[in-house]
């Protein structure tokens, strides 16, 4: 009787660590933690399953080890997501920062489209007078003589 609940509990550990195996090969792409809680998970539910078929106690203590490591991983797996969450301790990354400046830049300066509108109207205020009929002295931007001057000191220079 004692042989049948053995190997039936070991057909039990056998399936556990099969399942196991399974998920573990579909985490591959989930958090480190995650996957070495599985992976030391499965093993350990083999390890069980082997010592419960054959009689060798070694591989009943090496599965428990497995098993409590499989434990403390996932115990400290878990408290580091925790600590990340509650964004005690966190240091961005340098594209985390990168990001951040970017946005704060585009706060500040607002749309793109805008500045260059607001930048146009700027210099050409600043190049032509408003109005050509008023006097050229009274406009915000150089002379009419300026501009000319400007004009001629860059053919010069082309």
């Amino acid at each position: 009787m004692a042989d049948l609940s053995c190997f039936s509990m070991g057909i039990v550990f056998l399936v556990g660590g099969l399942l196991g195996l399974y998920l573990w090969l579909l985490c591959f792409n989930q958090a480190s933690g995650l996957s070495l809680t599985l992976l030391f998970l499965w093993i350990s539910f083999l390890l069980m399953a082997a010592s419960l078929f054959t009689t060798i106690s070694t591989l009943r203590i090496a599965g428990g080890i497995v098993a409590l490591t499989s434990a403390t991983i996932a115990a400290i797996a878990s408290f580091i997501e925790l600590h990340q969450q509650a964004g005690l301790g966190e240091l961005p990354t340098v594209d985390q920062l990168a990001r951040r400046a970017g946005e704060g830049i585009v706060e500040r300066v607002g749309p793109v489209d805008e500045l260059a509108r607001k930048a146009r109207r700027t210099l050409a205020d600043r190049i032509r007078p408003n109005d050509l009929n008023e006097d050229p002295n009274a406009a915000n931007g150089p002379t009419l003589k300026e501009g000319e001057q400007w004009r001629e000191a860059l053919k010069n220079i082309l």
